[in-house]
């Protein structure tokens, strides 16, 4: 789910021969669609009671989320019960910790992670948000509960300068096309003085995702930010040179 990479991306980044950027961000997004989708229906199986998810056993009477199709049962009770929790725990925040702010989520995924933040604007930035919801996922729902989504890439955002007072992201930036480019949206619709939350996946460079992505890539192209800081660094058990890591700044 949101926070896990997809493993079809995964696979993706192993590739050593040349492929053409087009066709590579053709068949990227492809695998992330394909892989989702494929979470849907496992989340259904996982609310019908037959089979767990990552390791969740099947949600309780009392934990389900009713009165919609079955999808939107499914995904909003998976949201509850196993997304929430870890979303806070990626960004080291409470529910009530972006109170009063104006929110941007970049690469949000289909899921309503935004929804567990009370009382602020929340936003949320992804170039699938259009074949999300064709795959199946509640995204207008999503909308009517709170979450405003924006079809697009986050190399080219679409709003004004200094727009957002806290701008995050969790386990995406690390693959998008152009890490620099992101990173100078970031500062662009980043207010003066705002804060970042970044969950990022460390990894080599790679056809799929050439920029080799480590603590001196985050301080050449974040070292804007005020008050930047690595508080998580955990490495890949098995994979040399990737980690997952947790920048902060402006706190």
């Amino acid at each position: 789910m949101k926070g896990l990479r997809p493993l079809a991306v995964e696979k993706l980044r192993r590739f050593t021969y040349i492929v053409p950027a087009p066709i590579v961000r053709r068949v990227k997004g492809r695998a992330e669609v394909f892989f989702w989708k494929a979470a849907l229906e496992s989340m259904v199986a996982w609310y019908d009671g037959r089979e767990d998810l990552y390791g969740f056993s099947p949600p309780t009477v009392e934990q389900k989320v009713t009165g919609h199709t079955p999808s939107i049962n499914a995904a909003m009770t998976w949201a509850r019960v196993a997304q929430y929790p870890r979303y806070l725990d990626a960004l080291d925040l409470a529910p009530d910790g972006l109170a009063g702010a104006r929110v941007l989520d970049v690469g949000c995924g289909p899921m309503p992670n935004l929804l567990v933040f009370e009382d602020c604007e929340r936003h949320g930035l992804d170039p699938l948000v259009d074949r999300y919801r064709a795959a199946g996922y509640p995204l207008d729902e999503w909308t009517a509960e709170g979450i405003t989504y924006h079809d697009a890439p986050a190399e080219t955002m679409p709003f004004p300068d200094g727009h957002f007072d806290v701008v995050v992201s969790v386990n995406a930036i690390d693959h998008v096309d152009d890490f620099g480019a992101v990173a100078r949206e970031m500062r662009r619709v980043l207010k003066p003085g705002g804060r970042l939350r970044l969950q990022v996946n460390y990894h080599p460079a790679t056809v799929t995702e050439p920029v080799a992505i480590n603590d001196a890539t985050m301080h050449e192209h974040f070292g804007w930010a005020a008050n930047l800081r690595k508080l998580r660094d955990e490495p890949h058990p098995t994979e040399a040179g990737e980690a997952l890591t947790f920048w902060v700044a402006g706190d």
